[in-house]
């Protein structure tokens, strides 16, 4: 083969190998940037749920302490 003929079908794949890569990099980001928005609503799923535990706990320390006052009983004994 001609030199000329090995440097165009060398030419050719590299072109072909680019093209090949960016939309390897293309499928792979969006893959992950879904991944990453699932793990995020996950996450804060989770901290709200936390937060109404949390609120729930406290609502019960409240009514705890109004029945504990309703009887005389205080935080020290």
């Amino acid at each position: 083969m001609k030199k000329e003929t090995v440097s165009m079908i060398l030419g050719y794949l590299l072109f072909v190998a680019l093209v090949l890569s960016f939309a390897y990099m293309l499928i792979e980001n969006t893959r992950l940037t879904v991944v990453n928005h699932r793990l995020e609503s996950e996450v804060d799923d989770v901290k709200n749920e936390l937060v109404d535990s949390q609120n729930q706990a406290w609502g019960y320390k409240w009514q705890l302490h109004q029945i504990n006052r309703d009887n005389g009983w205080s935080g020290d004994e």
